[in-house]
């Protein structure tokens, strides 16, 4: 096993369009934290893209005001 691997964590709206790209680029395994400053997206139901080592996930982001 590899002790680093690309990750890509992506910010989409509902309409497939890239609102923001949080990470991209290797990164060492474990665990890690990444923050959003959500001040600059307006309100709505965007989507998560977490992609790494041959596997992506997708998850919902809810900002409210």
């Amino acid at each position: 096993a590899s002790d680093a691997g690309v990750v890509e964590l992506a910010l989409y709206d509902l309409a497939g369009r890239r609102a923001a790209t949080l990470i991209d680029g290797p990164l060492p395994a474990g665990r890690h934290v990444v923050s959003l400053d959500a001040s600059a997206y307006a309100a709505g139901v965007y989507l998560l893209r977490l992609s790494a080592a041959g596997t992506t996930a997708t998850s919902r982001l809810v900002i409210t005001r």
